[in-house]
């Protein structure tokens, strides 16, 4: 179970020495927590930050592929040179993930190449026993799993590379909402209640009430564009206005503007 909270109350028993932490939650939790009462759990409370935005995610993939192409290299290439510079080193149980990998320009470029898993280079290397030296490899995060703030960092790093050589980096509007479209052919993807951005809600009871909103709002938008429709639809098919025929200025403020 994962959700927003805060902490409120840290309390201790005297008696038995333990510890009493309260939580409050913003989201209705009540249906995920019946089966752990009384149970044994584990704990990990972090400082919660928004996960990344599917705007920023849709304009990052349109820069690098603008990168690739113009510095003649292939788009996973291009993205694992990002990740090194400017992504994070994923964490298990807050301890790194190391590998070891002959250190020769094929093994190097194959790593390079690979989509799947992303690994940095480390100045560490060692001698084997077969004879041949490896280089040790450290684990990166995969920028899908990045929250707004490291986000924000991989982007910026994209972006001033694309400046360094000659990049256009404005924000591609029309590609973004392009994207975005495509991906809710099958994803609940939402607008923000601000209009700052689009999300995909999480599947919880909150995440469905956000869903139910969002298509009621939607629903509304429809049935006021239907009837905006009217009168363009009736003089469609009459090939006529269905009003006295006075062409003149109208004031939306009230009144006639005759010129």
């Amino acid at each position: 179970m994962e959700c927003k909270c805060t902490l409120t109350d840290v309390t201790r028993d005297w008696a038995t020495g333990k510890f009493r932490v309260t939580f409050e939650a913003e989201d209705d939790i009540s249906g995920q927590i019946d089966g752990m009462r009384d149970k044994p759990l584990r704990l990990t409370a972090k400082q919660w930050r928004d996960k990344r935005s599917l705007d920023s995610n849709s304009y990052y993939w349109v820069l690098l592929s603008k990168l690739a192409e113009g510095a003649h290299i292939s788009k996973p290439r291009a993205h694992n040179l990002m990740l090194r510079g400017y992504g994070q080193v994923e964490l298990f149980d807050g301890s790194r993930y190391y590998a070891r990998i002959p250190d020769t320009e094929e093994a190097e470029n194959d790593v390079i190449e690979r989509e799947t898993f992303h690994l940095k280079p480390t100045s560490q290397v060692v001698a084997g026993s077969d004879g041949v030296s490896y280089r040790t490899y450290v684990l990166l995060k995969g920028s899908s799993n990045y929250d707004s703030a490291e986000m924000t960092h991989l982007l910026d790093g994209l972006i001033s590379e694309c400046k360094a050589i000659g990049i256009e980096t404005a924000t591609p509007d029309r590609a973004v909402r392009k994207a975005i479209e495509i991906l809710r052919y099958d994803r609940p993807i939402l607008t923000a209640d601000n209009g700052l951005g689009y999300y995909i809600p999480r599947t919880d009871a909150q995440g469905r009430r956000e869903a139910v909103r969002w298509i009621e709002t939607q629903d509304r938008r429809c049935r006021s564009i239907k009837t905006a429709e009217r009168g363009a639809k009736s003089f469609a098919r009459n090939m006529k206005p269905p009003y006295k025929e006075k062409y003149e200025q109208l004031s939306l403020f009230g009144g006639c503007c005759d010129g």
